[in-house]
């Protein structure tokens, strides 16, 4: 009770004072700002340049409101009539503006790292995010072939998991922002082994993102994730201990066609039993097509369904620094019907989870970018490395921006 007591005060403590973190950082450490730009164009698009795009026919409305214009005054016997000032005559933003507003969805925020699934259930820093911060909710889905549950003497055999993945995310402003993320498995095709492994709940994970750079072309990002103990149950994959999360995570627009996405994270375990790791990420995507408006331009073009399509190549990497083996991280009760009296007793049996030191996986995919505020991630993800986390694994994201 003592533990779960000081959990749950820590988690508490950590929301309540991530707004307070948030004005702090921007109040003592401004950065320098390049401008108010909208949702689906990036913050970073200055590497950009505009391209053309279809009018709409005749008599079909465009996505520009009208624009207002302000009428001038009578003049007064004696005084010359009023002009309009500049600012006055200035072009109220378009609809494709205001609705996609102010984001940066063009760039690093709309195209997430894809991601894939780590050790033990795990979370970490590049779990479809980004460098931008941005307002927004998602679901993602997970399916994942040949489990290598790490467990000693892997008394589960390979079976097939589903991750469930759901969070959301807050930007108190274009500099900084506050993650929360849950995820739910559940294992089937269990090959009839001796154990079998049971549906359950991971660790969440709360993270807070701080920009500590931004220029036209790029935007870098300071993390720090806290991923507390909740509870391990028999005969389920989960870590009995909590993490903090300290990262970097950068994103570069590399011109009209591709751009990046790279970080770095430490996975620092709070409890000696327990590995610590470094885990990086290098994401290089091709955009396959992308509407003017991404870049404010075209305010006059006919707005399509499929605003952005983005192919996208990831090499991941995780690296166990010390020990890498977890004492009695795995257990499962079991009943010995020939106990005392005749009577069942049930016991606790431990296994030990030996985690690979050096794992590199790759995945490719696509995010596919929609007018109306959300995006569709999807990819595969297989090792490349002699040690695997599984043999595959298929990922499908849905983020909804704010």
């Amino acid at each position: 009770m003592l533990r779960k007591s000081r959990m749950a005060w820590l988690v508490s403590g950590a929301l309540a004072f991530a707004p307070t973190l948030a004005t702090a950082a921007d109040t003592f450490y401004p950065v320098e700002q390049v401008g108010w730009v909208p949702l689906f164009r990036g913050r970073s698009s200055g590497c950009r340049d505009c391209q053309s795009c279809p009018s709409c026919a005749p008599g079909t409305p465009t996505m520009q409101e009208p624009t207002m214009q302000p009428t001038p005054m009578e003049p007064t016997p004696g005084m010359p009539p009023t002009q309009p000032s500049p600012q006055e005559s200035a072009e109220l933003p378009s609809f494709s503006s205001v609705a996609m507003a102010e984001q940066g969805m063009g760039g690093g925020a709309g195209t997430m790292i894809l991601g894939r699934a780590d050790a033990l259930n795990r979370f970490n820093l590049f779990d479809n995010m980004g460098a931008e911060p941005v307002t927004r909710a998602w679901f993602a889905f997970q399916a994942l072939n040949g489990l290598n549950s790490n467990i000693v003497g892997n008394p589960v055999g390979s079976p097939d998991q589903n991750l469930y993945r759901f969070g959301f995310e807050y930007a108190f402003s274009d500099m900084s922002s506050f993650a929360v993320q849950g995820m739910y498995n559940t294992v089937h095709n269990t090959g009839g082994a001796p154990i079998a492994l049971e549906d359950s709940w991971s660790n969440p994970q709360f993270l807070f993102k701080r920009v500590v750079y931004r220029n036209s072309c790029s935007t870098v990002a300071a993390t720090l994730g806290f991923v507390p103990e909740t509870s391990t149950e028999p005969s389920t994959i989960n870590e009995s201990f909590s993490r903090i999360q300290p990262g970097v995570i950068l994103f570069r627009d590399l011109g009209n066609t591709y751009f990046l996405h790279t970080g770095a994270e430490l996975n620092i375990p709070l409890e000696d039993n327990a590995t610590m790791s470094v885990d990086w990420v290098v994401s290089l995507g091709k955009w396959l097509y992308r509407h003017p408006s991404l870049d404010g331009c075209g305010d006059d073009c006919c707005l399509p369904w499929i605003v952005g399509v983005t192919a996208q190549v990831e090499a991941l990497g995780k690296h166990v620094s010390g020990d890498a083996t977890i004492q009695g991280g795995f257990f499962v009760e079991e009943t010995d019907p020939f106990g005392s009296n005749g009577q069942g007793i049930t016991f606790i049996r431990t296994f030990d989870f030996e985690e690979a030191r050096h794992v590199i996986d790759m995945t490719v995919g696509t995010n596919i970018l929609f007018c109306n505020n959300t995006a569709l991630g999807l990819g595969y993800s297989f090792p490349v490395s002699g040690n695997q986390v599984r043999d595959g694994e298929f990922i499908l994201s849905y983020n909804v921006f704010f």
